[in-house]
């Protein structure tokens, strides 16, 4: 994952932009049609040739994802998805099956920033009245400890 810019902000949050490339992977196996099909070279090429040709299934992808950094919460996120049919692992795309992006929809954007507002609210909470509280028990506990031990000099007495 690579970070790429704080320069987006959303309802008073700067988000930290992060992106993930996932280069080209054979799908085979993970398909019903285990990634590989067979189809006549004319649909490729555009010639009259009869000849099949043996193709396989790939994917690849860009993943783009918007971060509150305080909480760590992704707020946003989208993908670009690339399907396509070609010969060989390393070869070009012969035949796009699906190319297309998929995005956080505005609903689910505005629950995720609430959340986040409301887990940046916790935070600030942990870290100033908690420890306060703690502070305040712990005199307690040790203005009691004091009180119900016995005076140094009532130690050494014995009656």
């Amino acid at each position: 994952m690579k970070y790429l810019d704080d320069a987006t902000s959303l309802d008073g949050l700067q988000l930290l932009h992060f992106r993930t490339q996932l280069h080209s992977a054979p799908l085979t196996g993970l398909v019903p049609m285990r990634g590989n099909v067979t189809l006549p070279a004319r649909i490729l090429e555009n010639s009259s040739s009869e000849q099949v040709v043996k193709m396989h299934l790939f994917s690849s992808a860009i993943r783009d994802f918007w971060v509150e950094p305080a909480t760590g919460s992704v707020v946003s996120a989208a993908e670009r998805q690339l399907k396509y049919l070609a010969t060989s692992p390393g070869g070009s795309p012969s035949l796009t099956v699906f190319e297309g992006t998929m995005r956080s929809d505005e609903q689910t954007v505005m629950k995720l920033i609430k959340k986040s507002h409301e887990a940046r609210q916790e935070i600030a909470l942990l870290r100033t009245d908690a420890p306060v509280i703690a502070s305040i028990a712990a005199a307690v506990t040790l203005a009691f400890g004091a009180w119900r031990l016995p005076p140094i000099w009532q130690r050494g007495r014995t009656s």
